[in-house]
């Protein structure tokens, strides 16, 4: 919600995202904002913006529930920068939305999983 005015002291609120452009596996709650935020941090904190063309992420339910996030890139990726990646997603994801990271440590989401093609 986002106050948008005000009539008389009463504040005018206007529902910013109702529905649309949510996903929740475990009750996280997570935005599609939250998540470009978080992708956008990651690829740039590890210097990879000219490496990661596009990304899409979507809700896998299974055991545990997890997001996986599929990524085109200019290059091929190494192991090694691959599980940075992964890591610092996951602790990006935690910082745009407080519920992801509670159900994060609690084991009741799995980690992100990355798919990458060139």
């Amino acid at each position: 919600m986002r106050v948008v005015d005000f009539y008389r002291d009463v504040p005018l609120i206007e529902f910013v995202r109702k529905g649309r452009g949510m996903t929740s596996l475990t009750g996280e709650k997570l935005a599609e904002q939250q998540v470009t935020a978080a992708m956008l941090a990651t690829v740039e904190a590890l210097g990879l913006d000219q490496a990661v063309k596009h990304f899409t992420a979507v809700p896998l339910f299974g055991t545990p529930a997890r997001y996986a996030f599929f990524m085109e890139t200019t290059a091929e990726l190494s192991d090694a920068r691959l599980r940075a990646l992964a890591e610092r997603l996951d602790r990006e994801l935690g910082e745009q939305n407080v519920e992801y990271e509670t159900k994060r440590e609690s084991l009741r989401l799995g980690p992100p999983l990355l798919r990458m093609h060139e």
